[in-house]
């Protein structure tokens, strides 16, 4: 059993992606915290200064108001109808939100969306994006995203095919791109930033990269732009840019421009330009160079992380390659619509004349001064400083000195068998509490021509006003009097945290100990190299800029608080669909999708004509939330180290597969009907779907001789089957499982070496009384078997269940019989009420589900199973041959025929079953419980539909 998932089986890409953002000396601080937590004034500091990643409002750094007004109002529309309203929020927060909710259907902001985001948001993202650039913006080019890290994954999975497929990326340069371009399984070309002419950019350098790439086999797919830069902070003159746009339509490269810091801008002599801009500028159009922008409400002054929000615009794309780019985007659902009301409110701020822009300008002005004031002490500081040089902070949200190591240092890191970059981070992490993040982790790099190493560290300073030149100085000189002793350091460390300026100070020195602990091991001849066993990347040492005798030292500044026409050559044809990823075009028709965009379609044509979707496992007190839910739940103790919060249930399963699944010899087995996510994500990372088939007959139970069958006949093909998929209650099918069935489930996956997989996201979806949902952990733990005897994988969502917050994005998978290793790669108040709303949701499901049921039995052809949970009905329809014929005709199944005819006769939208897999020859679509009050109009009109469909296709 202990074979079963262990790091040496894992999907060997996962094993090489590295974010060291949040890795190992982010690991290392949660273990101190807890130590500080169980063990108070064990350590030398009092608290641990999470300075990896730039995170403003965990530090401080305040909303902004008329945000959040909107998004107040958005989540809890009911304040509009209340009088007080009025004198709570401001008349342009009020308009804005009735504005937001009369573009969402049904006003409701808990709902899943169009997979692009909702239409009248990016309508409104389109129009800032078109005041912002002075060129037009089409709503159909915006996909709204979870932030900017999905819309990159999204870009790196549709293009690179596999390691032949190369993306030129800055260096250094923040890891989410060089940790996205290893978990697709390409390769990352590197171009060296100019620190000496302040991390300038040479498209000569471009060259020379692209080039040695090329010679080598490496099909060099796209550019990587980050402007405003992270970590470097640089911001790239307007004549730079218009370089870069020249060097990717000459050599048909892809840009893809990261410009989440935009509104981060801290010198007069520059401005930020989007590269949409600037290519618009130089005459281009949509058929010279195929371009993707990146935002984030993460950054700039709003500083929303925690929310989620962001998109990405797509131009120079042809409409065969937009629609793979959609079919991805579908593959997750949608993203969360608090995320993306907060995108659009983002990129459409109040104007001069709303009530609430003179606050809006104030908070807005104040912050981004804040953090200019703070950029330029920081460098101010760090250049009057022995060991240290600082370039200009232009930018972003960093500034990215440097810091000269001793040689003994390098040894003594040496020695310890870590690059002396972590090496300093996990000194400075123990003996300050500060979290930092080694440079390395931004891709710089060690050469072998007589230098001393690069160090990126990521520090934080507090936000206080005056952070002038004095209060470094007297940092510096304070350093000898406290080396003394861990004791004199946290006691002197304790007395100076009155203040903001003094913390300030404190931190600062609190680096400056180590640098000086260092110093005094002396002597800073060069170290020879030192191997380096990161992601492994493309290499042209020659081309890299000269090497220097130091270290640099990234410091996070926002922890508080028309010239010349196109060449006649095209770059569109770098961009075709037979050049994509061929698993994207593989993905299957998304829960019937060319059904859904119709209806969407068609509803815009209603409305515009009437009468035609913390750290990195979620929050540790909401883990432990969840944990006491499950254990309340099961009866069973539930660890809350076992519970990774996601966005959904979605978000899991892809990461569950990409740990499993190594190549194509790769399978897992999952049912057939099933919820199309599995077969994508399968799809998606190139394994083996190995179908079983659950049996209609006894009410789409699954059958352990035909599990046994179907896992057989998979391994004598060679394939490795690493999972079993189980729905429960099921999507489409809406069956519950007995108890009886799930232990030999259990037992099955046990015995095979099986991981199970635990869709489990319909749990309160239960309708008859014969039945009780009862989780697969349960299950494994009354049979006694523990943590060593099986691994399990549970998933659960807020999308469904009597909540059905879909919009919301929420959910979380526990992680049960997985070693520390593998994981690591992966009475109130208010119950009365609670109780009495659930109760009435789960009784109207239970009442519709019965009164679907029968309404589909007394249709012609049409048989449908009870309804036990879940939140569908799965019919069975026996159609004419006449149908059958009609839909041969139109080259399309016949389910989806019947599925599209009744969507325009009637406005009911259903999915087709062959989107779900199906036994060959049968059909069946897939209804979701309508409302109560919706109900008896869908079933008039669905029987006045079938009969005249039936009648018109009779033999």
């Amino acid at each position: 059993m202990a074979a079963v998932v262990a790091v040496e089986n894992l999907n060997p890409k996962v094993l090489k992606c590295e974010y060291a953002v949040r890795g190992e000396i982010v690991i290392h601080a949660q273990r101190l915290q807890q130590q500080l937590q169980t063990q108070p004034g064990s350590l030398p500091f009092e608290d641990i200064l999470y300075c990896n990643i730039g995170n403003p409002q965990s530090l401080g750094q305040q909303p902004v108001t008329f945000f959040r007004e909107v998004l107040a109002l958005c989540d809890h529309p009911s304040l509009l109808e209340k009088e007080e309203t009025k004198s709570l929020f401001s008349a342009d927060a009020i308009s804005r939100a009735k504005q937001i909710l009369a573009a969402i259907p049904g006003r409701a902001t808990g709902a899943y969306s169009h997979s692009q985001g909702i239409k009248g948001l990016r309508d409104a993202i389109a129009a800032g994006i078109a005041e912002r650039d002075g060129f037009p913006a089409n709503a159909d080019d915006i996909f709204i995203t979870d932030g900017a890290s999905p819309g990159v994954h999204m870009m790196m999975q549709l293009l690179i095919r596999d390691e032949k497929d190369g993306i030129l990326c800055p260096i250094p340069q923040y890891p989410l791109y060089s940790a996205s371009i290893a978990l697709h399984g390409g390769t990352l070309v590197p171009y060296y930033l100019d620190e000496s002419t302040g991390w300038g950019l040479k498209t000569s350098d471009l060259k020379k990269q692209l080039d040695e790439a090329r010679s080598q086999g490496i099909d060099v797919r796209a550019l990587v732009v980050i402007n405003p830069g992270n970590p470097t902070g640089q911001v790239l003159a307007e004549e730079n840019q218009y370089d870069i746009v020249k060097f990717c339509e000459s050599e048909g490269l892809v840009l893809l421009a990261d410009e989440v810091y935009q509104e981060n801008v801290y010198v007069d002599d520059k401005k930020f330009n989007s590269f949409k801009k600037i290519v618009r500028a130089m005459g281009y159009g949509e058929d010279d160079l195929p371009l993707v922008s990146f935002q984030s409400v993460s950054k700039g002054y709003y500083g929303e992380c925690g929310k989620r929000g962001g998109y990405f615009e797509i131009t120079g794309f042809s409409a065969p390659v937009r629609e793979q780019v959609y079919k991805i985007a579908s593959v997750n659902l949608c993203s969360n619509i608090t995320g993306q009301i907060l995108a659009s409110l983002v990129m459409n701020p109040p104007k001069p004349g709303d009530e609430s822009y003179a606050a809006y300008k104030a908070e807005k002005d104040g912050i981004v001064e804040s953090l200019k004031r703070r950029a330029k002490s920081l460098e101010d500081a760090f250049n009057k400083l022995e060991g240290f040089s600082c370039n200009k902070a232009e930018g972003a949200m960093y500034v990215f000195p440097q810091i000269r190591l001793p040689q003994k240092a390098i040894e003594a890191a040496k020695a310890a068998g870590k690059a002396p970059d972590a090496f300093y981070a996990l000194r400075l992490l123990e003996a300050t509490g500060i979290v930092v993040v080694p440079g390395s982790g931004f891709g710089q790099t060690i050469e072998t021509l007589g230098f001393i190493f690069y160090c990126d560290v990521l520090a934080r300073l507090s936000m206080s006003p005056g952070h002038g030149t004095s209060g470094a100085q007297s940092c510096h000189r304070r350093t000898r009097s406290l080396q003394s002793s861990a004791a004199s350091r946290r006691s002197m460390r304790s007395s100076w945290q009155s203040t903001a300026t003094k913390r300030w100070n404190l931190e600062i020195q609190s680096i400056l100990i180590l640098f000086e602990e260092k110093k005094k091991t002396d002597d800073r001849a060069v170290q020879p190299g030192v191997s380096d066993h990161r992601l492994s990347i493309v290499r042209f040492q020659s081309h890299a800029p000269r090497p220097r005798a130091a270290f640099c030292l990234l410091v996070s500044v926002v922890i508080f608080g028309g010239r010349g026409m196109p060449s006649s050559s095209s770059a569109r044809a770098a961009l075709t669909v037979d050049s994509l990823n061929p698993k994207v075009l593989a993905l299957v028709d998304h829960l019937g999708d060319s059904i859904t965009r119709r209806a969407q379609r068609m509803e815009e044509d209603l409305a515009t004509n009437p009468g035609s979707h913390s750290f990195n496992e979620g929050i540790e007190g909401l883990r432990d939330a969840i944990a006491a839910g499950i254990a309340l739940r099961d009866g069973f103790l539930c660890n809350p180290k076992d519970i990774f919060l996601t966005d959904g249930a979605a978000p899991p399963v892809h990461m569950m597969m990409h740990v499993l699944i190594r190549d194509e010899k790769d399978g897992i087995l999952s049912p057939i009907p099933s919820h199309s996510l599995y077969t994508n994500s399968l799809i998606l990372r190139g394994a083996t779907l190995v179908p079983y088939y659950l049996d209609e007959s006894r009410g789409w139970a699954v059958s352990m001789p035909e599990l046994k069958q179907q896992l057989d006949g998979a391994r004598s093909k060679g394939v490795s089957v690493r999972g079993l998929v189980v729905i429960n209650p099921s999507n489409p099918t809406g069956h519950v499982l007995a108890e009886e069935n799930q232990r030999e489930i259990v037992e099955f996956c046990r015995k095979e070496d099986l991981v199970l997989l635990a869709d489990e996201v319909y749990q309160e979806n239960i309708y008859t009384d014969e039945k009780k949902f009862i989780s697969f952990k349960k299950i494994a733990r009354s049979m006694g078997y523990g943590e060593g005897d099986i691994s399990l994988v549970s998933f659960h969502s807020i999308s469904n269940g009597y909540y059905g917050e879909s919009g919301r994005r929420g959910g979380y998978m526990e992680v049960t019989g997985f070693n520390s290793q593998v994981k690591k790669q992966v009475g109130d108040e208010s119950y009365a009420s609670y109780q009495a709303e659930r109760d009435n949701i789960i009784s109207s499901f239970s009442r519709c589900a019965e009164a679907m049921m029968c309404a589909f039995n007394r249709l012609e052809g049409v048989t449908c199973t009870k309804a036990e949970g879940g939140m569908f009905l799965f019919p069975s329809i026996s159609l004419p041959e006449k149908a059958i014929a009609g839909a041969e005709e139109r080259n399309t199944e016949p389910d989806v025929y019947y599925a599209l005819r009744l969507l325009e006769a009637t406005g009911i939208v259903v999915v087709p079953g062959s989107v779900f897999g199906q036994l060959p020859g049968t059909w069946h679509f897939r209804c979701t419980l309508p409302p109560q009050e919706k109900m008896s109009k869908i079933i008039s009109h669905f029987t006045a539909f079938h009969e005249a469909f039936m009648e018109e296709f009779c033999d």
